[in-house]
């Protein structure tokens, strides 16, 4: 080995001596890209999942909302920002009635139907049907009332509630045809009489007012305490209810006018209120589930074949919303919560989907049913 050789290995060991005493002395610069960048992986997109025509279960996986109402309490009382006023159906007694304290519904009282516009003015008593009635109709002609009397019996009355008249026992809900020639109705029913067993159905029918028929549509096994509103041309019942047989809570069916011919269109957890779109073409309902230990309220609508359309899920209402109606044009949503031993959320509130916001129109009155009221007696000796 020569004399140059020993030197550059020499000045090696003295570079990589001084390397070891200052290890950030070496600075990397970047390099500029290739021309041609390197073909990167495409990531999978969001998985997504559609409602079937006759679903057999409950998705496993919850689609994200298509958008979300975020609610802001305002205080009491508040007009309705925007929009046209309406009015509302509803069912209750007033807070200082009440027999045990919290102004909970199911204590005894007697509760009355009631009118109230959408803006918290007008309230107004219905004094024509019996107290502990349950909702109450006109006739698309005006002439004839209907309503759910304290036995579960439907009664057909003149407009100023005289003359009552009970066609049929057990009802549970009812709606007059969009003719004024029918009464759609479902009747809950026990099909086993054996001690501490029982079980139910749901007959779907229609009457004459006159009561000269009584046609049987179909028979829903294991569902009680149907709920039925008729499409705006006649042609569908919208069904919903509790089952009794399902680990699924409640069903959602439409069953056609002429036939009876049935149609499974949605299942899901607790749906309370339901209605058919202004159009007749899709159905909106609410579905709560507890998530948690708190309730998530869902605005859902669907096409006639179960498919999903749009989804807004409510949050800041504490309660699950346990009875309400829309608005004639959709845009505003009049409910009141369900009760419960520390919950002092009594009273009648409107959920806005064009604001966004949620505010009580209607304070010290504990309600139990709400729905849109489609008409009432001009006469106002009627009314108090």
């Amino acid at each position: 080995m020569n004399k140059n050789h020993l030197l550059l290995i020499a000045v090696l060991i003295m570079l990589a001596a001084l390397a070891a005493c200052n290890p950030f002395s070496l600075t990397i610069s970047p390099v500029s890209p290739p021309d041609s960048p390197l073909p990167s992986s495409t990531p999978l997109p969001s998985p997504t999942w559609t409602l079937t025509a006759e679903p057999s279960s409950k998705p496993t996986e919850t689609p994200a909302p298509t958008s979300t109402v975020t609610p802001t309490r305002t205080p009491f009382p508040t007009p309705t920002p925007g929009g046209a006023v309406w009015r509302i159906l509803f069912k209750g007694a007033p807070c200082s009635e009440m027999l045990n304290p919290g102004c909970q519904p199911f204590d005894g009282t007697p509760s009355y139907l009631y009118t109230i516009n959408s803006d918290g003015t007008d309230l107004k008593k219905i004094e024509v049907v019996p107290e502990h009635s349950y909702f109450v109709q006109l006739s698309p002609d005006g002439t004839r009332l209907a309503y759910i009397g304290p036995d579960s019996g439907l009664y057909l009355a003149e407009v100023d509630g005289t003359n009552p008249t009970k066609v049929l026992d057990r009802l549970v809900s009812f709606e007059f045809s969009p003719d004024g020639e029918y009464i759609y109705y479902s009747v809950h029913q026990t099909t086993n009489d054996t001690p501490g067993y029982f079980e139910v159905q749901a007959v779907i029918g229609r009457i004459y007012l006159d009561g000269s028929e009584n046609f049987v549509l179909t028979t829903l096994p294991t569902l009680s305490g149907a709920y039925i509103r008729v499409s705006p041309d006649g042609e569908w019942i919208l069904i919903w209810g509790e089952s009794k047989k399902t680990i699924t809570k409640h069903l959602l069916y439409l069953v056609t006018t002429g036939d009876g011919t049935v149609r499974h269109l949605y299942e899901g957890d607790h749906i309370w209120s339901a209605r058919w779109s202004v159009d007749g073409t899709a159905v909106q309902f609410v579905e709560w589930y507890r998530e948690a230990g708190s309730c998530v309220n869902v605005f859902n609508t669907i096409d006639l074949d179960g498919h999903r359309l749009s989804t807004s899920t409510v949050t800041g209402i504490d309660s699950c919303l346990a009875w309400g109606d829309w608005s004639p044009d959709g845009q505003e949503f009049a409910f009141a919560v369900s009760p419960g031993p520390e919950n002092s959320q009594h009273g009648l509130w409107i959920l806005s989907f064009n604001s966004g916001y949620w505010y009580k129109i209607l304070s010290d009155y504990s309600v139990s049913s709400v729905r849109t009221w489609s008409g009432f007696p001009t006469d106002e000796d009627l009314w108090r």
